[in-house]
């Protein structure tokens, strides 16, 4: 059960982290939107670039729990 979660929860750091690179460094074509869409966009986008870490976070203490 700890192996699948922490392959998940890397893989989807990885996407967070690649979508956040290519946004910051793609200008106008990053987030191809309207300056007030921009915000909305950045906004909705945080909890799917925070679901790969809280996953790891959420699978090491869910390990540590079971070992003790």
């Amino acid at each position: 059960m700890i192996v699948p979660a922490t392959v998940g929860g890397l893989f989807f750091t990885g996407l967070g982290i690649d979508r956040l690179r290519e946004a910051t460094t793609a200008d106008a074509a990053g987030w191809p939107h309207d300056e007030g869409l921009d915000v909305l966009a950045m906004t909705v986008s945080v909890p799917m670039n925070s679901w790969g870490p809280l996953l790891l976070l959420l699978t090491y203490a869910r390990y540590r729990h079971r070992r003790t």
